[in-house]
């Protein structure tokens, strides 16, 4: 008897042991639903793995996005901004959620891992870890065939006026290159300001204004202009200190510079004016927009403040309690 009971006990605790491992295996990840009308910050920390729900409107936290097994390094939002798109740089797959209930719907392979995602119109730019390679994927997780392959490592991308066009940020050179994208060939190269973070292509001047860090013996301050035609450099438009990210208004008309060494927001016209001025909480990072509110986070202060766009005054200002890396903005009827 004791040993019949013995082997049945055994039995059942091996079953329960696989249960568990299919379980596991099989579980997805979630995080909480919003409904589609109602507006959403979306703030990340990849430090502390997760990515916070909070609203535009009163700064309440909504809820959160946490990972079983998965570092994540980045996301974004779709163009109709329904799915978030979470990526790793380690990770060989793209989690899919569906912001309306917060469950994850589908995963897209993504071999190496990925270090940058663009939507482009209803595909998306993908810049591989390998730094050298960037693929195409549509909205259902198919990847084209065939990559473009870099003769130079790339840190970041982004989108141009014409949307055959793609600029890229060099990894370990002072330069910004433009890819025509159905050519698969670089077809300019600038020699820019050290450690460039951000790119503008102004077409109202014909110029590229481009941002950054600057060097130990040299801090940037100001956004240098350099021609689309040839190359040159035409000078630099004062900022503050490391004007880091740029966010372009809908219509392109003026830019909203974040530089966050001196814990500044500026807004310039495409002429260099600078129309309006503000400060942020301590060393800002990340900034996005509707049409007439900017929403910036604050990576030292864990904080995020919200701006009127017209005149930069300050209409709200919220704790979160985390490293605020990445801040996405999903509007609603609600703002």
């Amino acid at each position: 008897m004791r040993r019949e009971y013995i082997r049945r006990l055994s039995i059942t605790l091996i079953f329960v042991f696989v249960i568990g491992i299919l379980s596991s295996c099989s579980a997805k990840n979630s995080g909480v639903g919003i409904p589609f009308d109602q507006s959403v910050l979306f703030i990340g920390s990849t430090k502390e793995q997760v990515i916070q729900l909070y609203s535009p409107t009163t700064g309440e936290k909504i809820g959160d996005y946490r990972f079983e097994k998965y570092h994540y390094t980045g996301y974004e939002l779709s163009q109709d901004k329904r799915y978030l798109l979470v990526y790793g740089s380690k990770e060989n797959q793209i989690l899919v959620f569906d912001t309306t209930t917060g469950n994850e719907v589908q995963r897209f392979s993504a071999d190496g891992g990925v270090l940058k995602m663009v939507a482009d119109q209803d595909q998306w730019l993908m810049l591989m870890s390998d730094q050298k390679r960037i693929f195409k994927m549509d909205s259902h997780g198919q990847i084209h065939s065939e990559s473009i392959t870099l003769p130079f490592p790339v840190r970041d991308l982004e989108l141009a006026t014409d949307h055959d066009e793609l600029y890229v940020i060099h990894s370990k050179s002072d330069q910004v290159s433009k890819l025509h994208l159905e050519q698969q060939r670089v077809v300019q190269t600038w020699e820019t300001i050290p450690n460039p973070t951000s790119v503008w292509e102004n077409r109202q001047l014909n110029e590229l204004w481009v941002g950054g860090h600057g060097s130990l013996s040299q801090i940037q301050y100001g956004i240098a202009r350099y021609s689309l035609d040839d190359g040159s450099y035409l000078g630099e438009i004062a900022s503050g200190e490391m004007p880091v990210r740029f966010y372009p208004n809908t219509e392109m008309e003026v830019l909203y510079v974040v530089s966050h060494g001196s814990n500044h927001l500026m807004k310039v016209d495409c002429f260099g004016q600078i129309l309006a001025e503000s400060q942020t909480a301590h060393n800002p990072y990340a900034i996005d927009g509707d049409r007439e509110y900017l929403y910036v986070a604050s990576y030292d202060s864990k904080s995020v403040k919200v701006y009127r766009q017209d005149t930069l005054e300050e209409v709200l200002d919220f704790y979160v309690g985390i490293d605020p890396l990445w801040l996405k903005y999903r509007g609603g009827v609600d703002r």
